[in-house]
């Protein structure tokens, strides 16, 4: 059986299935179209009934800064999943506890033409922890870490920055046995992506015990293992 797995009426897949107690949770990015594609996308993390959702950027790609912007690329097809604001024309549908952690991506601070436009869209649809940029979320045994990485972040996108020590301070404070950092991309040119700031800014970020798993938009593999149970992810 798939103990409540599977959303009620949907296929079960027993390979798939986990015991009570443990968690499940969709990971998705560049999804805000509003179109087929992303009702397919919606559908089928619904499917598999996920305690809540994280995203690695790019959840619109539509430039109003008006609420109809985000009512049209989120709660249109994951309200249930997400505290809405009362003005949102979904509200009714929207659950009590925000299930719904998203990252910004570049699309996101094109909305509305300036940086100041952007955010304060953003922070006036969502309500997340800290500043609604960078922040953290615990659900379990899992932590999710939540950084910014465009340019245009006000508290920094590089090693060094606020945004960044911000960062390394929660993670060594963490005894989470999952930790995992969501981003939507490096932060920089192609052509820089590979310089020594760049990946000291990616290696230098210390973690004492459980598992680590940089999540991006970006191409690219990332590795995970957890030292108590020996059990590995890897995401491409």
């Amino acid at each position: 059986a798939c103990g409540g797995f599977f959303a009620a009426g949907s296929p079960c897949v027993p390979s798939l299935c986990v015991t009570p107690g443990n968690l499940r949770f969709a990971i998705i990015g560049d999804y805000g179209t509003d179109d087929a594609g992303e009702a397919a996308v919606a559908a089928r993390v619904k499917a598999f009934n996920p305690s809540f959702i994280a995203t690695v950027g790019d959840n619109t790609y539509f430039a109003n800064t008006d609420i109809t912007n985000w009512d049209r690329t989120q709660a249109k097809y994951f309200a249930g999943f997400i505290k809405l604001p009362p003005a949102s024309a979904y509200a009714a549908q929207g659950s009590a506890v925000n299930n719904f952690f998203p990252v910004l991506g570049n699309n996101d601070y094109d909305v509305g033409g300036s940086v100041g436009g952007a955010l304060a869209s953003w922070t006036a649809y969502w309500e997340l922890p800290g500043n609604e940029r960078s922040y953290s979320v615990t659900r379990g045994p899992v932590q999710l870490f939540m950084l910014s990485s465009d340019s245009r972040e006000p508290s920094s996108n590089v090693a060094g920055g606020a945004q960044f020590n911000w960062f390394l301070g929660e993670l060594a404070n963490s005894s989470a046995a999952w930790k995992l950092v969501f981003f939507r991309g490096l932060g920089a040119p192609a052509s820089e992506r590979s310089s020594p700031r760049i990946r000291r800014a990616r290696s230098g970020t210390p973690h004492r015990t459980g598992s680590f798993l940089p999540t991006r938009a970006r191409p690219g593999s990332r590795f995970a293992s957890s030292p108590a149970t020996g059990r590995r992810w890897t995401r491409g």
